[in-house]
């Protein structure tokens, strides 16, 4: 008896918690380029220039998530992100020695990820990525470069273990 409850419980808060995330994605659209149907959007969840993103259907942004939209970010739909994941669409230049790198100027690359991507806790995408249709990414990966569709990928810097079976 006491699992029942206990399982009843576990649900119950489980539904609170996605109710509250959906509300918090519906406040959000405004500012957002585009943003699809049924966006579930965690506690923490932290976004610089917003007006260059666009996220698709059925996205969740968990906990502790950072996006950096000043280069553009386009999430696909059916996309899961778990928590504390950073995308990073700009980058000092380094590229002049005579000027200090705190005063060169930002470069800007854009960051898609497709449909029906899985990424994992405290990923790192880095400004110019592209994440291929159905691919999962690793727990603490770094991505430095663009990722095959249905690739599964891990490590710093991630590298290809396997691709899912399709």
């Amino acid at each position: 008896m006491k699992e029942r409850i206990f399982s009843f419980l576990e649900q119950a808060a489980k539904q609170l918690i996605l109710g509250v995330s959906r509300i918090r994605g519906y406040l959000y659209k405004p500012f957002f380029k585009h943003m699809g149907r049924v966006v579930y959007v965690s506690a923490q969840f932290r976004v610089r220039s917003p007006g260059a993103i666009s996220l698709g259907n059925n996205v969740f942004l968990n906990y502790g998530v950072f996006l950096d939209g000043a280069g553009g970010i386009t999430i696909g739909n059916n996309v899961m992100i778990a928590q504390h994941v950073q995308f990073f669409t700009r980058t000092h230049s380094v590229e002049n020695v005579s000027i200090p790198m705190w005063s060169q100027p930002y470069k800007f690359k854009p960051i898609t990820v497709g449909d029906d991507v899985w990424i994992g806790t405290n990923v790192v995408l880095l400004p110019g990525v592209v994440v291929g249709k159905g691919s999962v990414i690793g727990a603490n990966s770094v991505v430095t470069k663009s990722i095959p569709p249905y690739a599964i990928v891990g490590g710093v810097p991630a590298k290809i273990l396997k691709f899912r079976k399709k």
